[in-house]
């Protein structure tokens, strides 16, 4: 027995839908439409003949209106419905800072893109003891990276940046030696010898041992003072000894 009846249309889609944002709609009309047309008003694309058309894109907020025509052998119904397309928050670009392990505490409010608003979360990733509220104490972490993220959210709609963080070390130089010796002994590293405090090994000497390394030569280098100077890194000075 045929019931002979035409279909009812219906669609299945969100009320609301983030800018920029691709979803797929659903047909859900009764009596076994076998066509359909799609008008998309607002959407990419604009039209459709698939019974359920995937990654339409709303790229311009607003609100537009679906509309659906669906049909079998005994008729035709239609349908619409309003879809609203609202702004994403900003939270801004993500950021990457560089800072001494010897650098005081530092707000990551004030490192937000211009007109970010500070109603936002921040979410610790690493769980570093260096990061409370929205603001980072070097001097309480170890030398290494952290990342920090900053989200913004409305209704239904979410933005985060990240703050990516290289918390880096101090250059050692070591402590302060002094040698006395006879201008006959071997020649001695210095670094390794005199000085204390297990100091960095790329640093260089003032003024230059005559072997252009550590090495000093009783026999040849005159007594004096050396300076061992270990060079500054992208956030932290020079240190020497």
């Amino acid at each position: 027995v045929d019931a002979c009846i035409p279909p009812i249309a219906l669609i299945a889609a969100p009320d609301t839908v983030c800018v920029g944002s691709c979803i797929n709609l659903m047909d859900q009309s009764s009596n076994s439409p076998t066509s359909w047309a799609w008008i998309l008003n607002g959407g990419n694309p604009t039209i459709s003949s698939d019974q359920n058309p995937q990654n339409v894109c709303f790229l311009t907020t607003g609100t537009y209106t679906l509309e659906l025509t669906t049909s079998n052998s005994y008729g035709v119904d239609a349908t619409t419905k309003d879809i609203v397309v609202i702004d994403m928050p900003n939270a801004g670009t993500d950021a990457a800072i560089s800072w001494c392990v010897s650098n005081e505490a530092q707000n990551l409010e004030l490192f937000l893109s211009p007109g970010v608003p500070l109603n936002g979360t921040w979410t610790n990733q690493n769980g570093t003891l260096a990061f409370t509220g929205s603001t980072f104490t070097p001097q309480l972490a170890t030398p290494g990276a952290y990342t920090i993220i900053y989200t913004l959210s409305n209704a239904i709609c979410t933005d985060a940046m990240k703050f990516t963080i290289d918390i880096q070390a101090m250059p050692n130089a070591g402590l302060d030696g002094t040698l006395l010796i006879c201008d006959n002994d071997s020649p001695l590293d210095l670094v390794a010898s005199v000085l204390l405090g297990n100091p960095d090994l790329n640093g260089s000497w003032s003024p230059v041992l005559n072997s252009g390394t550590s090495i000093f030569d009783p026999s040849i280098d005159p007594s004096g003072v050396y300076n061992y100077i270990v060079p500054p890194n992208l956030a932290c000075g020079a240190d020497s000894s």
